[in-house]
């Protein structure tokens, strides 16, 4: 549905054409109209005008002068100018200032409405979708590399929605690398910072230690750097090949050349990065490739080592191969699936705060499966997590407000003491009755928002159908945007709130020509219509009959 201001100073041309537009329905239009253009400026500070149709001269604020306050707030605005002076000035004006069309009231009305056809045909064209589109893709280029880092970031979180869609993502933000080739990951970190630089200081100096390691490793290799907590990068490293065939699997020739390349350079990266940023810098190198389902757990593992250490902590250079013979201390258990688990309860909040209870229950479901199938996980991890899960819950009760009938139900203190006892069994039983309480609350909660919703618009309605019902107004009525209030009521009703405030005029005219002695022009203008005639087609569209002929039928 697109809105339409008509503005003309005189009465018997505005109405007619307010009357011209109600009926030509395959328009969908919302029509407006104003007086003057001081009338039509209050209409476009209250809502979006899609279409103006609007006289030249008028007192005070001519039309084109308004033209300029049109696109100056909204932009896409098309406006058809509807003159009785075929004044050349005007003409070229208009055009100069953008104007959709120009015409003459001696025009007619078949030209008034093809004209109007036209701009609401423009204002969903193909060609402004293409020109939307291909900034949309210029914008997509500046940001591909933010993008690409996300994305990957997440890939390398183990978040379970990045595994359905690899290959596509990968195509759409021109990741460089294959998906379905394993990766090598290397993990750098920057030891000490001066203490006199800046934040922007850093920023700058990461991205030059980003941009020195690719000088270095591209000759060999396909390198994507993803910085992380201020100090720490990344790289996702392929080996660049000349022909497809000549990739081999996992351990085969060009990945040893590649590892033992990446391995070899290290050593001058920190030096360069010594010299000209006067940065000591730590590396830990992953000794072969992974597939992209395991780089999460490798990158856990390769954090863990670089964490490690020995000497001073300084210009380390560390690989995981064979990290166990020498006697290195070992990772801690589980300790991937653990920290998964523990981002999954994040999830879990989102999807509770947001309603998805389906999502919810499988995410929920995969926690109670790794705990129950993994019995090696240690008794402090399911404690840190029964107090992650207890905290997602208390997050989200005192986001909703002091819920104090659930807060009784949960029994915080019973809770804390099932998880200082390391009943899982116990606790997972709690947990989403817990869940599954809340979701009712908010299905509960969401009913009694609708219900509330849906009363007020249909009681301002029937106490003001010969007033002012249009989307803007009643959006003004409840606080919503007039576009998603329509979308709103008719996802609630199933019926559009155009139709619905159409059927409650038709039943109050019905009512006051069976009980009241007032004449058709004044109940016409008592439920909405100012011109008597589109009231009389309305009712005959609507019963079959004209206003008069249903009293006389009722009168029989």
């Amino acid at each position: 549905m697109y809105r339409l201001l008509i503005i003309d100073d005189e009465p018997v041309i505005l109405d007619g054409m307010v009357d011209l537009f109600q009926n030509a329905e395959h328009l969908n239009l919302e029509i407006y109209k104003a007086n003057t253009a001081m009338e039509a400026l209050i209409w476009l500070e209250r809502t979006k005008i899609d279409i103006v149709l609007s006289d030249i001269k008028m007192p005070g604020m001519n039309g084109l002068e308004l033209q300029k306050e049109i696109h100056r707030q909204w932009p896409h605005c098309k406006v058809i100018f509807l003159t009785g002076h075929d004044d050349f000035h005007f003409v070229q004006t208009a055009i100069h200032n953008h104007s959709f069309d120009y015409l003459l009231k001696t025009d007619g009305v078949a030209a008034i409405v093809k004209s109007v056809e036209r701009a609401a045909a423009s204002l969903e064209g193909q060609s402004e979708v293409d020109h939307l589109i291909n900034q949309a893709k210029k914008q997509m280029q500046l940001a591909l590399p933010l993008l690409q880092r996300e994305y990957l970031w997440d890939v390398l979180q183990g978040d379970p929605r990045t595994s359905d869609s690899m290959s596509e993502q990968f195509h759409v933000l021109q990741i460089p690398f294959d998906k379905e080739l394993p990766v090598m990951l290397l993990l750098g970190r920057i030891d000490m910072w001066p203490s006199n630089f800046s934040s922007s200081d850093r920023s700058l100096l990461l991205y030059a230690v980003q941009n020195i390691a690719e000088e270095y490793l591209s000759p060999k290799a396909a390198v994507l750097p993803i910085p992380y907590e201020r100090s720490k990068m990344i790289w996702l490293i392929q080996p660049k090949i000349k022909q497809e065939e000549d990739y081999p699997e996992s351990g085969g020739e060009i990945w040893r050349r590649t590892v033992r390349f990446v391995q070899g350079i290290l050593e001058l990266i920190q030096s360069a990065c010594s010299q000209f940023l006067k940065l000591t810098i730590s590396f830990a190198s992953a000794s072969e490739p992974c597939s992209w389902q395991e780089a999460p757990e490798r990158f856990e593992k390769l954090k863990s080592l670089l964490n490690q250490g020995y000497g001073s902590g300084l210009e380390l250079l560390l690989s995981d191969a064979n990290q166990e013979k020498v006697g290195s201390p070992t990772y801690p258990p589980n300790n991937y699936q653990v920290r998964s688990m523990l981002k999954n309860t994040i999830l879990l909040g989102e999807y509770l705060e947001n309603g998805q209870k389906k999502e919810y229950i499988r995410i929920y479901n995969e926690i109670r499966e790794n705990l129950l199938l993994s019995p090696s996980i240690r008794d402090t991890v399911k404690l840190q997590l029964g107090y992650s899960l207890i905290s997602m819950f208390l997050s989200i009760i005192n986001e909703w407000g002091d819920l104090q009938e659930i807060k009784d139900e949960m029994n915080i203190r019973n809770l804390n003491s099932l998880v200082e006892m390391g009943s899982w069994q116990e606790m997972d039983h709690h947990f989403l009755s817990f869940a599954m309480l809340l979701f009712e609350h908010k299905s509960k909660g969401l009913l009694n928002k609708e219900s509330l919703l849906i009363k007020k618009i249909r009681e301002y309605t029937e106490q003001n159908l010969a007033g002012d019902l249009s989307l803007t107004k009643l959006g003004e009525v409840v606080f919503l945007n007039p576009s998603y209030l329509s979308r709103v009521y008719k996802q609630i009703t199933g019926e559009g709130l155009s139709d619905y405030i159409m059927n409650a005029r038709l039943m109050k005219a019905k009512e006051l020509l069976k009980n009241s002695s007032n004449k058709i022009h004044e109940i016409s203008i008592s439920v909405g219509f100012e011109a008597p005639s589109y009231f009389h087609r309305f009712f005959k569209k609507a019963t079959n009959l004209t206003p008069h002929e249903f009293r006389e039928a009722l009168n029989k």
